[in-house]
């Protein structure tokens, strides 16, 4: 054994050694975090505002219109499978909420081709809420939205308290509105 090898010898256990340790920590972080909470810069700050066709109508739909609600806010495609998972979620949600004064859902068809997107929802159920038209993908740029579905909860003052990536449950829809739930008993 020359004097060089003995040398790199134990460093090169070493770096082994932590790599691995690493690598059993990635495993372990990755076992145990909910995949659906991705950290969004957009939490606590106003929620950017919109100006979309609607996807029923030659109208248009604005966050503007719904100041002093609280919003939910989905991303979604006819195109995106997880979509097609959440969509019974979404009309249930819908009807739910359809007589609380204080809560508006709004839906935003991203990156779609309007006739798909009218297809999807003739073939699976029109949401019972508005769902506005983002073909370039500008104003979920804006939101931060990187994959499909996801949804971003808003509060009455404009901003944003809660995103969830992914096909969201009912249950997590309730929870995310408890606050308001709460206000409106």
């Amino acid at each position: 054994m020359t004097p060089l090898s003995s040398f790199y010898s134990p460093l090169l256990k070493s770096v082994g050694l932590a790599a691995m340790l690493a690598l059993l920590f990635m495993l372990y972080i990755g076992l145990w975090r909910d995949p659906s909470h991705i950290p969004s810069a957009q939490i606590g700050h106003m929620a950017q505002t919109f100006n979309l066709s609607k996807l029923s109508d030659d109208n248009f739909i604005a966050l503007e219109d719904y100041k002093g609600k609280w919003v939910m806010l989905n991303f979604w495609a006819s195109w995106c499978g997880a979509c097609r998972t959440e969509h019974a979620t979404l009309v249930q949600a819908g009807k739910d909420f359809a007589n609380t004064p204080n809560i508006a859902l709004i839906g935003i068809n991203y990156k779609d081709q309007k006739e798909k997107a009218l297809r999807f929802l003739k073939r699976l159920g029109a949401f019972p809420y508005p769902s506005g038209q983002d073909p370039r993908g500008r104003t979920g740029i804006d939101y931060g939205v990187y994959g499909l579905p996801e949804t971003y909860f808003i509060n009455p003052e404009g901003k944003i308290f809660f995103r969830h990536v992914g096909a969201i449950k009912l249950e997590q829809i309730k929870k995310a509105f408890a606050p308001a739930l709460k206000g409106a008993s």
